[in-house]
This record gives structure tokens, C-alpha cells and sequence, in this order.
């Protein structure tokens, strides 16, 4: 056994999971609420194989040292709280806020996952990822979905002092001043264009100012 800095643990850099907004926030709360709980599991280097964001958070939490029980896998590693048990309210709801972090915490990288498949020929049928080519058309497919939705946010921001108030919109050196109920018609014309096609482009963008 030795004890070591928490500094000295590596981050994985390509770590399968990319992880949650949501579940860094479980996992801060769970830190706040219960101190470090699961251990990290490490490689013969101090790279993090697994737990890289419990590190990560301890670290943010004030958590320095670092209890490092070498092992070959043939021994069973158990991290004993002597402070808990397991039938209190706390040792309870620390079980709970184990599996609902470890769970919404998860969104796997299939494109990182796919390099290593190549470079390395490791197997993922057995760990249930039997066709990558699909996850990895899914991935492309939300991360997409996501960048649209971050869009039209952006969009619906920058027109919102325009919605309060509408000013005369300016257009090839003309000046045209719509009531509420044709802007809001061109705002609606706008947002459906953008669904279908995921842009605004022509006469309604350029009176729009997108």
C-alpha cells in the first residue's frame, strides 16, 4: 500500500466516456453530500483506466491524498467507510446516488471507441456494441440534432429585444416598419424554414438580420 498525491493520477486522454452535464452535477452533489466513495482503478503508470471524473471531482472537492493498493486482478479491492452503514439513511442514499451518477453520467465516444478498435483490434461485440458503424451514425446524427437546437437558441436569443419592440427593418435602402403580427409571421416562417432545412437564408433572413 502507499499513498501518493491526487495530483499524480493521469486523466485517461481518450476517454470512451465523454460524460453528462447532468451527471457532473450528481457527481458534485454526491461528493458534497458523501466525500469520496468508489475508488479509481489505475494502470502500473497512475493512468486512470476508470473513474477519471471521480478524480477529477475529488480533486475539485479539497480530496489531496491518494490510497494506492497494488494488484494483478486476482484479488477482490474493497474500500471499507468505517463512518457508514449501509441500512442508515445516508449509507442508503449513498447507494442510491452511486448507481443514478454512474448512470446519467454515461454518454460513450463511438468515434474514439472505433480508433481503438482499429489500432489496437479490440473486441466490442462481447461488451454489446456489436455494429460501431451504427453508434457511430447515431452519435453523428445527436450531435448534429444538438447543434441545431444550440442554433436556433442563439437565434431565438438575438431576436427577442426585436420580438419586445419591433423597430423599422431596413432592406436595400428602404425602411419597412411591420405591426407585431407580421413580424411574429416572419418569425414563424423563419423557425419552420430552419427546422426543415436548418438554415435561413434570403429575403426573411436578411429582414430578420440572421
Amino acid at each position: 500500500m502507499e499513498e501518493i498525491k491526487i495530483q499524480e493520477l493521469i486523466q485517461d486522454d481518450r476517454n470512451f466516456n465523454q460524460g453528462t452535464e447532468k451527471g457532473q452535477v450528481l457527481l458534485n452533489r454526491s461528493f458534497e453530500n458523501f466525500g469520496a466513495a468508489r475508488s479509481v482503478l489505475i494502470d502500473k503508470n497512475n493512468r486512470i483506466i476508470a473513474g477519471n471524473k471521480s478524480a477529477k471531482t475529488a480533486e475539485a472537492h479539497g480530496i489531496d491524498d491518494v490510497i494506492v493498493v497494488d494488484s494483478e486482478g486476482d484479488e477482490l479491492i474493497a474500500v471499507r467507510r468505517v463512518d457508514l452503514d449501509l441500512d442508515s439513511r445516508k449509507g442508503r442514499e449513498l447507494a442510491l446516488a452511486d448507481n443514478m451518477t454512474a448512470k446519467t453520467n454515461m454518454d460513450l465516444d463511438y468515434n474514439e471507441i472505433r480508433r481503438c478498435v482499429d489500432e489496437l483490434h479490440m473486441d466490442t461485440e462481447a461488451w454489446g456494441i456489436k455494429d460501431i458503424d451504427k453508434y457511430i451514425e447515431r452519435q453523428t446524427a445527436k450531435e448534429r440534432r444538438e447543434a441545431r437546437a444550440k442554433e436556433r437558441k442563439e437565434l431565438a436569443s438575438s431576436r427577442a429585444s426585436k420580438d419586445a419592440d419591433v423597430t423599422p427593418i431596413r432592406f436595400k435602402g428602404y425602411s419597412i416598419t411591420p405591426t407585431k403580427e407580421e413580424y411574429d409571421r416572419l418569425n414563424k416562417f423563419a423557425d419552420d424554414y430552419y427546422e426543415e432545412n436548418g438554415v435561413v437564408i434570403g429575403l426573411v433572413g436578411e429582414l430578420l438580420g440572421i
